[in-house]
Formats: C-alpha cells, sequence, structure tokens
C-alpha cells in the first residue's frame, strides 16, 4: 500500500524574514505495481492494478473499495462463486484496460451498483466469464456500465450485459459473445435501458440478442448488429406491458423457431425505417406480436425457411407494415394474423415461395392490404390474401400472382373484399386456373375494385359450398376457358 502526496504550498512572516513553506496531504491509494502477483483483493482508497491479481475464496473480488476509482490494465482472475473481477460500489467508477476472468459461478466480470457507480469496460478490455450465471457486466440500482471492448461468455445463462434499474451501453467499438443456452446478449430488467452499437453474437438454445422485462426498453442503434445461431434464439425480445424493443440496426437468426423480433404479453417492437431483420431457420418469424401485444415495420424483412412468416399476430394483438417483406420460404405468409388479431400492410410483401400466401387472417382475424402484394412461386403459390375461420380480408391496394394456380382473395368460412385491384397473370395448361376471388363453405366475396385474369381456365370469382360472389365493380378475363 503506498499514499499519493498532495503538495501546498504557504507563506510564514516573522517580522521582516518571509518563510516559503511546504505542505504535505496525502490520499490514501492500493497499488499493485506491474510485474506483481498478489492473491487478495485489493481495496483501500482508490486502487490501480498493473499486475495480476487472483483470488479463490467465495465472495472474493479482484478489486473493490466502495466510493473510490478503480483501474485495471493488467490481469484479473477470480475462482470462486460470486466473486466479480471488479466491482464500483457507493459512487464508485471501475474502468478496465486488462483482462478479466471469472470462473465461479454467478462471478460477474464487472459490477456497478448504486446511483453514481459505473463499470466502464474500455476498448483494450477484456472480460471472459466461464460460471453459470456469470454475466460479462452487471448494473445496478441506477449504475451504468459501458463497454467499448470484448466481452465473451461461456457460462449457462450468463448474459453480455445485464441492468437491473440501471442503463448499459456496448458502444460501436464493443463485442458481446455468449456460447451458451439462455445466455442473452444484453438483459434490461425493473424499469432499465440497453443500447447497442456495437456487436452482438450469441451461439446457443434460447439464447435472445437483446431482452427487455419489467417495463424496460432495448435499442439496436443503427451501427449495431445482432446475430443469433441457436434454436429459438430471437434476435430481441420484450416482455410485459411497458417493454419497448426497438431496431434501427441489423438482425440476423439462423436457428429453427427463432424470430428476429418478439413481444409478448402487451410489449411492443418496431423494426424503423432503417432497420433489417433476416431470418433463415424454419418456422423462424420476421417479427412476432404475441398476446395483446403490438409490432410495426417500417424497415426491411427478410426470411428464408419453411413456414417463417414475415409478421406474425395472435392472441389478441396487432402487426402492421408500411416497410419491405419478402419470404422465400415454402407454406408460409408475408403477415399472417390468429385469435382474434389484426394484420395491416400499406407497404411491399412480396412472396417467393411455393405454397404461401401474401396475408392470412385465421381464428376471427382481420386482415387488410392498401400496399403491394406479389406472388412468385418455382412451382404453385396460394394468393394473395385469404380469410379462414370467421375471418375478415379486405384488398385497398395492389394484389399481382405470377404463380400456377395462385388466388388472388380467398374465403372459408369468412368474408374478403376488394375495393383495389387483383391481377392474375399466367397459368400452366392442364391446370385448374387461377381465380380472382373464390368463396368456399359458407363464405362471401365482394368485389367493389377491378380483377384482372390471364391465362387458360382462370377465373374472375368463385363461388361454392353455400358461398356467395357479389361484383359491384370490374372484372376482365383473357384466356381459353376463362371466366368473369
Amino acid at each position: 500500500m503506498r499514499r499519493k502526496a498532495m503538495a501546498s504550498f504557504g507563506i510564514l512572516i516573522l517580522g521582516s524574514l518571509v518563510i516559503p513553506l511546504l505542505f504535505a496531504s496525502y490520499a490514501w491509494a492500493d497499488t499493485n505495481p506491474q510485474g506483481s502477483t498478489i492473491f487478495y483483493t485489493l481495496t483501500s482508497g482508490d486502487c490501480y492494478n498493473y499486475g495480476t491479481i487472483i483470488t479463490s475464496p467465495d465472495n472474493e473480488h479482484g478489486i473493490w473499495s466502495p466510493g473510490y476509482y478503480l483501474f485495471s490494465s493488467g490481469d484479473i482472475t477470480t475462482t470462486g462463486n460470486a466473486a466479480h473481477g471488479m466491482f464500483a460500489q457507493n459512487a464508485s467508477t471501475a474502468e478496465n484496460e486488462g483482462t478479466i476472468r471469472t470462473t465461479g459461478d454467478g462471478s460477474f466480470g464487472m459490477l456497478a451498483r448504486g446511483a453514481g457507480s459505473e463499470a466502464v469496460n474500455d476498448e483494450e478490455g477484456n472480460i471472459l466469464t466461464l460460471g453459470a450465471g456469470s454475466h460479462g457486466m452487471v448494473a445496478r440500482l441506477g449504475a451504468e456500465a459501458y463497454n467499448f471492448g470484448n466481452i465473451v461468455t461461456s457460462g449457462e445463462a450468463s448474459f453480455g450485459m445485464l441492468a437491473r434499474e440501471s442503463t448499459i451501453y456496448n458502444r460501436i467499438t464493443g463485442s458481446i459473445e455468449t456460447l451458451s443456452d439462455g445466455s442473452h446478449g444484453m438483459v434490461a430488467r425493473v424499469g432499465s435501458e440497453a443500447f447497442n452499437r456495437g456487436s452482438i453474437s450469441t451461439a446457443g438454445e434460447g439464447a435472445f440478442g437483446m431482452l427487455a422485462t419489467g417495463a424496460s426498453s432495448i435499442f439496436n442503434r443503427e451501427t449495431g448488429t445482432i446475430s443469433t445461431t441457436g434454436a429459438g434464439s430471437h434476435g430481441m425480445v420484450a416482455e410485459g406491458a411497458g417493454s419497448f424493443g426497438y431496431n434501427r440496426g441489423s438482425v440476423e437468426t439462423s436457428g429453427d423457431a427463432a424470430y428476429g423480433m418478439l413481444a409478448s404479453d402487451g410489449a411492443e417492437i418496431y423494426n424503423r425505417a432503417v432497420g433489417t431483420i433476416t431470418t433463415r431457420g424454419d418456422a423462424a418469424h420476421g417479427m412476432v406480436a404475441d398476446t395483446d401485444s403490438y409490432a410495426s415495420n417500417s424497415g426491411s424483412i427478410i426470411t428464408h425457411g419453411t413456414g417463417s412468416y414475415g409478421m406474425y399476430a395472435f392472441g389478441g394483438s396487432t402487426a402492421v407494415s408500411s416497410g419491405d417483406i419478402t419470404a422465400w420460404g415454402s407454406e408460409t405468409s408475408g403477415m399472417r394474423a390468429e385469435d382474434g388479431s389484426w394484420a395491416t400492410n400499406s407497404g411491399s410483401i412480396v412472396m417467393r415461395g411455393t405454397g404461401s400466401w401474401g396475408m392470412y387472417a385465421t381464428g376471427g382475424s382481420e386482415a387488410y392490404n392498401t400496399g403491394i402484394i406479389e406472388i412468385y412461386a418455382p412451382v404453385w403459390s396460394r394468393g394473395g390474401m385469404a380469410a379462414w375461420d370467421g375471418s375478415y380480408a379486405e384488398n385497398n391496394g395492389t394484389i399481382d400472382t405470377f404463380a400456377r394456380d395462385a388466388v388472388g382473395m380467398s374465403a372459408y368460412q369468412s368474408v374478403i373484399v376488394n375495393n383495389g385491384q387483383i391481377v392474375t397473370h399466367y397459368n400452366v395448361d392442364g391446370y385448374s386456373g387461377p381465380a380472382g376471388m373464390e368463396a368456399r363453405s359458407g363464405s362471401r366475396a365482394v368485389n367493389n375494385g377491378t380483377i384482372l385474369t390471364s391465362g387458360d381456365n382462370a377465373y374472375g370469382m368463385v363461388a361454392e359450398n353455400i358461398s356467395s360472389a357479389d361484383n359491384y365493380g370490374t372484372i376482365e378475363t383473357i384466356g381459353s376457358g376463362a371466366h368473369g
């Protein structure tokens, strides 16, 4: 332990004699010099580590000195449980430019607790945690944590960064990597905020890029990238009323059932105009609103897997898109609403896969299009809009189909209305023709707009099984055996 001398000056006057005086005051500092290795916690006053610190008992941290400045450009290793690398408390600041390793369970790389406390991992800093529940950086009770460097966690349920009633930042130079199941990149809990401008990657199953719970908010900024590879590993998740997720950067998932963004139980998610979402696994939807939740897209969504919807709302939820949605997988939908939900498109939906719908409403749901829906497929496709099982679909925009057997709008025990334009472009010889609108099994189809069909055996409107087709607009058909 050493003391830092603080010099101050004064004068002493004795008659005509002036004597300069030098006073020294001292502030305590605990320093581990370069080349030195200690096996205990560095504490007492300001703390500086330039060497190596190794602690092994449980609850014994590398550096901990409440109310003081903590700095390390050396190495810190803790092997006990609940033994943190650096712990800032009582308005302390902890700054790391070296390497921090923790191997015990519940052992954080850096912890800041209480208002006025902060933890900073600089660009040169590296944090590695190996135990279960061992997060890279944690901020609690009004503290803040900043990552400019590298964080890697390898234990189960070990987050890159965690905030509870606090704020955490992954800066543009920051990198967060988690390797195990349930290990999210950044987590905001209980009225917290998390901001990402750097890179986040997760490799485990059920490992989200960012998670907000308890009326918290997560933000992926323009320079931020989120990548997940495990099954069920969503890019961004907001849970519960009052929680929000915002994406202005890039979100990519490659695992099955790994959504780009998910809102559940009253939460809200937004993919902004500059935001991009790409999913590659099966049943990996772009954006999902579950149980009274809300999802909005004004950016770009691309899905590649089988049964991977661009946007999916169920359980009384709402999905709204003014951006671009492209789905390449088979048996999918650009937008899907189930169980009393709503889907609205004023942007662009392009379907490239076999057997897919542009918009699909089922189970007492509603779908509305004021934008553009285009249907392409290498073999065959279902069509532009569908309403099934007591649902309603309305087109006020444009639906174009370029696939075999494709239908502009279809109803099964439901109601469909066209106030816009439906165009079916061709059909392959030997197959049933495309139809502008079809109503089946007690359904109703109403055309107030324009229906244009081209191709052999094409139909303008079709009604079957106690259904009705009412035309108050315009129908034109071109092709052999075509019907109005």
